[in-house]
């Protein structure tokens, strides 16, 4: 197993007078980094729908069944994007 995939998240609209929001972590094997982002979505999962917006909602779930069983693809970038957050699986260069 090569480590070259690398979980990331990001706020796209941060809450007005903070500062945005983001977390990556080391190059790691695509099932290892699709796990910790998707766990990452589920703990966050309250606080990114806070208020109850039921479609956010919606796209939160759908964002975890894609993160839970997308295949690992040859080269390049995984990106799903939700209303105030971003979420990528980023191809490293190097493998560890």
């Amino acid at each position: 197993m090569t480590a070259r995939w690398i979980p990331a998240w990001w706020q796209t609209r941060p809450v007005p007078g903070s500062a945005p929001a983001a977390a990556s972590w080391q190059p790691m094997p695509w099932d290892q980094a699709r796990t910790r982002l998707a766990s990452e979505l589920e703990r966050n999962l309250d606080l990114w729908t806070l208020g109850g917006d039921e479609r956010l909602t919606a796209d939160c779930e759908a964002a975890l069944a894609v993160l839970k069983n997308a295949p690992e693809p040859t080269t390049g970038l995984l990106v799903i994007a939700l209303r105030d957050h971003e979420l990528a699986l980023i191809e490293s260069e190097l493998e560890l």
